[in-house]
């Protein structure tokens, strides 16, 4: 949710007529969910997460992982269950009824891995997961929200984690913003321009998809 939303309304309703609760807490990280980040290369990434997968499993601890590509997440599941390890994957490239049936699996414990992106995963609400993985580094902070948003919810279980796999300069910039948002509890940076860009990404993709033009 951007804290500029009234604006983005604006020339669509009146919003006098718009009241506005805002949580003290917006576009900040959850002080109960402990944040890590690991900086490797790219090709040592699949088997710090085996290494790292097999072990929450072993301490019975459900995990959601994240990649930016729907690519990534059919290869990190394809990898997982070859290596012994039982995953689901969810993405946007799955009809919405596919979709649900992968999650209601994870949902119901027959499986404890789910790999998924961030538009596969939007809208699905669990209270399982105690641990995220973000294979892939977000590309916005805004998408950075909405993963750790997948844990350390209400009615969840504590001791949650957000494990981040860290691989290019682009992603340590934006890693010491989040890190610096995390020890002094200060709001996360970008938030706003995130989601407006995000939005517009969408909208344009719905229009090519339609054979339209932007103006």
């Amino acid at each position: 949710m951007p804290t500029n939303v009234n604006q983005m309304l604006a020339q669509i309703v009146d919003t006098e007529t718009i009241h506005e609760l805002v949580s003290p807490d917006l576009h900040h990280l959850m002080p109960h969910v402990t944040q890590k980040f690991i900086r490797m290369n790219k090709s040592d990434r699949p088997g710090q997460l085996l290494t790292l997968v097999k072990s929450e499993l072993r301490r019975k601890r459900p995990l959601i992982i994240f990649g930016n590509k729907s690519a990534t997440s059919d290869f990190i599941s394809i990898f997982l269950n070859d290596q012994g390890v039982n995953c689901v994957n969810l993405n946007g490239d799955m009809l919405m009824e596919v979709r649900i049936g992968k999650f209601e699996q994870f949902q119901h414990g027959e499986v404890d891995v789910l790999s998924t992106t961030d538009i596969g995963s939007r809208g699905l609400d669990t209270t399982r997961a105690r641990h995220v993985i973000n294979f892939d580094f977000p590309l916005h902070v805004a998408d950075y929200i909405h993963r750790c948003g997948r844990i350390g919810r209400v009615g969840s279980h504590h001791k949650c984690q957000v494990t981040n796999f860290v691989s290019s300069q682009r992603e340590i910039e934006v890693v010491q913003r989040i890190e610096h948002a995390a020890r002094t509890g200060g709001l996360l940076p970008n938030v706003n321009a995130n989601i407006s860009g995000i939005i517009k990404k969408r909208i344009m993709r719905e229009m090519q998809s339609q054979g339209l033009e932007a103006l």
